[in-house]
């Protein structure tokens, strides 16, 4: 959602945006903030219907999917597990939203539902404007948000630090028990199809540890790292 956001920002000035899916974010989550603001991009759901309360919008885990039909509705509403992760977002200076509702619940005639999300339907007409006006091409976060997302990427990039030592760890394990399977088939101590087996398994291991960690991990806490260096920026420059 970040770079999303990013790219958003930087190259839609003078057209109508529209960002739309399951953005696996609930509405007060620090990832939503920072799009929302981040982008200039409004909620199309939330700006027709601003009263979180008697119009929460839930998309996901509804007693309306039948991907929760084994659960009551009152269970549903008790443990706190209806969300709003899906939502149609737009950019103001160019569009109106006139209407937006939840949607696609269960398949008429049928006792399942299309998905086991909700679907968001929103309707919006074209602003009659000229203008290069409303998406400026820089962030706009407000302090708290920025100062919320500065930490959460800080923890992110401690997190992967410590899980990229924990394989270092495991591949100079694996590696070790290589060396020592190796030995024995030297000395021959046990039969050379078990060693052959082992020193197999064990290699293919290591060596599977040993491209997460420079393909996944090393790719990971790069942009991480990255992406904690520019919000240190704009939470400096935030207001």
């Amino acid at each position: 959602m970040y770079v999303m956001a990013k790219f958003i920002a930087q190259s839609s000035r003078s057209h109508a945006v529209l960002a739309v899916g399951d953005f696996n974010s609930v509405e007060d989550e620090v990832a939503t903030d920072v799009f929302r603001e981040a982008s200039g991009l409004a909620d199309s759901f939330r700006e027709m219907f601003p009263d979180r309360i008697n119009s929460p919008g839930l998309t996901n885990d509804t007693p309306e999917c039948s991907w929760r039909a084994d659960t009551s509705t009152a269970a549903l509403c008790s443990n706190g597990t209806q969300k709003r992760i899906d939502y149609i977002f737009f950019n103001k200076n160019r569009l109106t939203c006139t209407d937006s509702v939840v949607c696609l619940g269960k398949i008429p005639g049928k006792t399942f539902s299309y998905s086991d999300h909700m679907g968001v339907s929103s309707t919006f007409e074209l602003n009659d404007t000229d203008k290069e006006e409303g998406i400026d091409g820089l962030f706009k976060l407000t302090r708290d948000t920025a100062d919320t997302a500065l930490k959460a990427l800080e923890d992110s990039l401690a997190q992967a630090k410590s899980d990229t030592t924990q394989k270092v760890l495991l591949w100079l394990l694996l590696f070790s028990l290589w060396i020592v399977v190796m030995a024995v088939g030297v000395f021959e101590l046990l039969h050379p199809a078990l060693i052959g087996l082992l020193a197999s398994i064990l290699a293919a291991l290591a060596t599977a540890v040993f491209w997460y960690l420079v393909i996944f991990t090393r790719t990971e806490v790069s942009k991480l790292r990255e992406a904690r260096n520019e919000m240190s920026i704009l939470s400096r420059f935030s207001q």
